[in-house]
């Protein structure tokens, strides 16, 4: 199983975004990133308002899946925005966010709050995460949220931010 995090990171006035593949255990299988975007204030008055989302989804996370070598099975992001990258990569995408919600009864539980968001039980004595999802329901999800051992599911994420800083930074 291969599970995919993305995150996307505005520098300042620079853009830059990273796609972490590991297995099911958090181990690295892949990584891809993107150079830093530094739109010019042409581009910022030419594209307005959609300059962050065409570069998000079009020139970044379009062009990261595209050069994938492994093939993904989930795509995790920590972003509602970022749900809207499903129409890339056939409807793998899903927001997963900690919680202050009341724990359920059981470990790997799930319980519905809307037709595209469900609290699942991840971690044994701890909130549950909420899992959004754009299109209906699959249990697929579920097979796949019960197969990761990662600790903790958004670590991840920060494993990227950090990566993406730090190539800002140039080290």
């Amino acid at each position: 199983m291969n599970i995919g995090y993305f995150k996307f990171i505005n520098n300042r006035d620079s853009y830059i975004s990273g796609l972490l593949i590991v297995d099911n255990r958090g181990i690295p299988i892949e990584f891809k990133y993107t150079n830093e975007i530094i739109p010019s204030k042409k581009q910022k008055l030419l594209y307005g308002t959609t300059l962050k989302s065409y570069l998000k989804e079009e020139l970044m996370f379009k062009n990261l899946v595209t050069s994938l070598e492994n093939i993904v099975d989930i795509v995790i992001v920590d972003s509602i925005e970022d749900i809207s990258l499903n129409k890339y990569i056939d409807n793998k995408v899903v927001v997963i966010r900690k919680t202050q919600e009341r724990q359920l009864k059981d470990l790997k539980e799930f319980q519905f709050v809307a037709k595209d968001e469900l609290l699942y039980q991840y971690e044994e004595k701890e909130n549950p995460i909420r899992v959004i999802f754009k299109e209906e329901f699959s249990e697929e999800i579920i097979d796949i949220l019960n197969e990761i051992k990662i600790e903790d599911i958004l670590e991840p994420i920060n494993r990227i931010e950090e990566v993406l800083n730090e190539i800002c930074n140039g080290n």
